[in-house]
């Protein structure tokens, strides 16, 4: 019986091997190279044309454990377990599988269709290296090779040769020229030589000739009382015949010289005065002249130096110069006094003028080098697109380098505003912008720094983010992980984000990850945390619910059967379909909880937490059910967040702070969600998401801010007022959450009385709250109300204000040199009462109902507000300074924060 093969319309068997026709080696590899397989896995035999001719027809491919690629040409299947036939083809007539056993002689034997049957001893196989043919070796000696011609260094930045900025900005010039001004009347053309000359040496020589005139008169009006007195004694007369002897009939030389000296003196002055009165005219009728004869109102580089005073207002430059911002020269000070604020409100009116017209270098020459307030130059300067010379301004006048380097930023300057990264620390932005510069290396290396940076500040979620998501390296992301859950370094957060980044790597099994992360890495007071993590797992990743199901049913009922019930409510997470067991979830724990207790344990303290005890804390606010606290570590700065349940998370700033610098939290829970963090620039945003533990998410924030702010406060809609101070002005203006202007107006002082520059004096910024359309502040002794453009002074205290804190409505607790005054402002009406006298208060706040709690040093006390009269509730004691006095849950409680982070809940007595 001879077997043939028919062929079918379909595959009819899986193909392990393929028929590479042809007698080309070279085109046998490259189709074995595009199935992408290595030569270990396949075996080969090549295949004659027919019995009579060895020429190979082309070449057999068996892979003993795996598939061939589906798209090549002639798949073979195996039959019998030796026999190698096309998958779309059968053989004829019908044959078992022992029937062709018995028959088939070969180790492997192949069927073709056009060439027959084919049989392979073991040794017919051949290795693929067998296919190539090498050259025979040339006999060169090696040792004598030279060196090629080096590649060219690799480019890493093209810069454009920049100007320095001065002389950049010498080019922005005005149009309006420095021709003299025709418009402010010469002086009289009666004037006598004498007095142009006296003029001309100025009020300066005038005041140094009247003081040795009347220096020169005492000393002979004394020799002359000595000599009379001497003839006095000898008898003489004092009088001689022909009047000679008689009293004098007028002045005389000197006293007249005196008189003279001081009238130009004061003519002078009058002239100077006039002077100021025809510039202020001239604003009136020409701004653009008027700008050449402006007088400089400040400024710390203004005086080098007293010029010789003069009589008469010459034209200025007015273009914006940062040459002559650096070092002033002498100057010829002018005594403005009710003109100043005149002048000040001129000179705002007219770089608003130029900035609204375009000429944004006419308003920064006005701001910069006219009022001194560099802030407003410098934002001008960016509204105007000179990002270089704005940069100039915030890191050479306003010492802020991160301003330097947005700006820098915003205008494109990437590699500068890099190099200003580095010197700033701020590591990851720098990595970033080197990123953009197509320099991956450094921007790699710049990473790295930026991972050690967070790690050394016990941020292990920042550092793994950056290992995982910049520098590509997953592993060591979960490393770092891993230590932070391990260390209750936010711990949830650490877990969460460990299965995260474990879910990108394919060679891992996430259920196996799971398990060995609660077997070998998770404590017994970690499986409520643990739990919460699995809850989230299995949402995102289905394919976990059986592993977090089976983890979760023997945490819980270990948990249950030792008496501890309290994490069974979370059960109906892991059976989600099972929609009654919640409710006999909750029936199990009433009746648990009802049922009385075999071995009741005592209930812990009141004392209650100890944050992080190798950070030196030093402040602490509230916002709703949770506290936050800031301290220092190693000249870094650390934030705690925690609840009244005893769960606290911890973040940092990689950023090193100056020795000096202590940030400060400014919140108002009345208003936002928003945190600000003010008094060191350049801090990044830290985001406190909404979890189990805390019911609201907060946004803390570090905006850049103006460097004259007095006063800032929290408004809805994620804004900000904020209070700044320009020589006798106050204004307030609106900014965005992230530190964008928006509108800004001069507060007018109630009855147009203005403030005096001793009233601002300012050493640190205060709190500003708004209640009832209305915003509280202070400056100084100074108790302020502001309402709509106009600033009220509602009280005013004989020291300096410490302190200030706002109640829900209008009440006002003011603390100022060991007294407490406490004001309300109902209705317009304003009333205010002296409550206490106390000795060494730092802080103080409202607790409970109706109560103000003060602490010094290691002693708090608590009063009643019923009335004006103070009550004394109760007084605590505690082993380190107080640094915070923070409102609880509890009505009946309050917690005390020392310096080394222990929270102690103090219980308010009952009346």
């Amino acid at each position: 019986m001879q077997l043939s093969l028919r062929p079918t319309a379909g595959p009819v068997r899986p193909a392990c091997a393929a028929f590479l026709r042809g007698p080309d080696a070279g085109a046998w590899l490259r189709e074995l190279g595009r199935w992408q397989i290595a030569p270990e896995d396949v075996v080969c035999y090549v295949v004659p044309e027919s019995v009579r001719s060895r020429r190979p027809a082309g070449l057999l491919v068996v892979r003993p454990a795996g598939e061939v690629p589906a798209d090549c040409l002639e798949p073979y299947g195996l039959v019998a377990g030796r026999l190698l036939v096309p998958v779309a083809a059968e053989l004829w007539p019908a044959t078992t599988p022992e029937e062709l056993a018995a028959t088939l002689l070969w180790p492997r034997q192949l069927l073709h269709p056009g060439i027959g049957l084919v049989g392979f001893a073991e040794e017919d196989e051949i290795s693929l290296a067998e296919l190539l043919t090498l050259p025979p070796p040339h006999a060169t000696a090696w040792n004598l090779a030279r060196p090629g011609t080096p590649p060219p260094p690799r480019l890493r930045a093209v810069r454009v040769t920049q100007p320095p900025a001065d002389e950049l900005l010498n080019r922005l010039r005005d149009t309006i020229g420095t021709q003299p001004l025709t418009d402010i009347p010469k002086p009289d053309a009666a004037t006598t030589p004498t007095q142009r000359l006296l003029d001309s040496l100025g009020r300066g020589a005038l005041k140094v000739g009247l003081g040795l005139t009347q220096g020169l008169a005492g000393a002979l009006g004394g020799l002359a009382a000595g000599l009379g007195a001497a003839a006095g004694a000898f008898g003489g007369s004092g009088s001689g015949d022909g009047g000679s002897g008689g009293g004098p009939s007028g002045p005389g030389p000197l006293e007249r010289l005196e008189n003279w000296l001081q009238h130009n003196l004061d003519g002078l002055d009058q002239k100077r005065q006039n002077e100021v009165e025809r510039l202020l005219r001239l604003f009136g009728e020409d701004m653009e002249q008027a700008l050449k004869y402006a007088i400089p109102l400040g400024g710390p580089y203004l005086n080098r130096g007293v010029a010789p005073p003069s009589a008469y207002l010459g034209p200025r430059s007015t273009r914006f110069d940062l040459g002559r911002l650096g070092g002033g020269g002498r100057v010829d000070g002018w005594d403005l006094g009710r003109y100043e604020l005149q002048l000040r409100q001129q000179y705002r009116a007219a770089a608003e003028q130029a900035r609204e017209a375009g000429r944004h270098e006419q308003a920064a020459y006005i701001y910069a080098h006219l009022l001194a307030d560099y802030h407003q130059a410098a934002k001008v300067l960016e509204q105007g697109h000179y990002y270089r010379e704005a940069a100039a301004l915030y890191r050479d006048h306003l010492n802020n380098l991160p301003g330097a380097a947005e700006c820098l930023e915003r205008g494109g300057l990437l590699l500068e505003a890099a190099e200003l990264r580095v010197q700033l620390q701020h590591y990851e932005k720098a990595g970033d912008l080197y990123q953009q510069l197509q320099q991956p290396d450094t921007a790699a290396l710049h990473y790295e720094r930026a991972a050690a940076t967070f790690l050394e500040a016990h941020n292990h979620p920042e550092a793994a983010r950056l290992l995982h998501r910049k520098l590509g390296s997953p592993a060591r992301a979960q490393d770092v992980l891993l230590t932070g859950w391990l260390h209750n370094r936010q711990p949830e957060t650490c877990l969460q984000q460990y299965l995260t980044v474990a879910a990108t790597r394919p060679e891992l099994d996430l259920s196996a990850e799971i398990r060995m992360l609660y077997r070998q890495h998770t404590r017994s007071a970690q499986h409520g945390a643990f739990l919460q993590v699995l809850v989230q797992a299995q949402q995102t990743a289905p394919e976990v619910q059986p592993v977090a199901r089976e983890l979760a049913y023997h945490i819980i009922s270990t948990e249950a059967q030792a008496g501890q019930p309290q994490h069974v409510a979370l059960l109906h997470h892991f059976q989600p379909t099972d929609r009654l067991l919640a409710t006999d979830a909750s029936r199990y724990l009433t009746t648990t909880r009802a049922r009385p207790a075999t071995a009741p344990t005592p209930a812990p303290p009141a004392a209650a937490h100890q944050l992080d005890e190798r950070i030196s804390w030093y402040q602490a606010v509230t916002h709703r059910n949770q506290f936050l606290a800031l301290g220092l570590l190693d000249n870094r700065l650390h934030l705690a967040r925690g609840n009244w349940y005893g769960h606290v998370e911890y973040f940092s700033w990689p950023d090193e702070l100056p020795a000096d610098a202590h940030p400060q939290l400014l919140l108002d829970a009345f208003h936002s969600t928003n945190v600000v963090l003010h008094g060191h620039d350049g801090l990044a945003t830290q985001y406190l998401a909404k979890n189990k533990h805390f019911d609201e998410a907060l946004l803390v924030v570090c905006p850049r801010l103006p460097v004259n702010l007095i006063g800032i406060g929290l408004l809805p809609n994620d804004e900000l007022i904020l209070l700044t101070q320009d020589g006798e002005e106050v204004r307030s203006q609106n900014y965005s959450i992230h530190g964008i202007p928006g509108k800004e107006w001069v507060l007018r002082p109630s009855g147009g009385i203005p403030f005096t520059p001793s009233e601002l004096t300012r050493y640190k910024v205060a709190p500003v709250f708004y209640r009832e359309d209305s915003y509280y502040s202070y400056l100084d002794d100074n108790l302020l109300r502001i309402r709509k453009e106009t600033i009220t002074v509602l009280e005013v205290l004989f020291s300096p204000i410490e302190h200030l804190i706002c109640g829900p409505t209008t009440e006002l607790f003011v603390l100022s040199d060991d007294e407490i005054t406490v004001f309300q402002n109902r209705n317009d009406e304003s009333t205010s009462s002296k409550m206490s006298d106390v000795k060494d208060v730092h802080t103080m706040n409202l607790v409970g109902a109706g109560r103000l709690a003060l602490a010094s040093t290691i002693h708090a006390i608590v009063y009643t507000l019923d009335n004006s009269e103070e009550q004394l509730f109760h007084s605590y004691e505690t082993e380190t300074p107080v640094v915070a006095i923070l409102p609880t849950n509890n009505r009946r409680q309050f917690a005390l924060l020392e310096a080394t982070g222990c929270l102690t809940r103090c219980d308010i007595p009952a009346e």
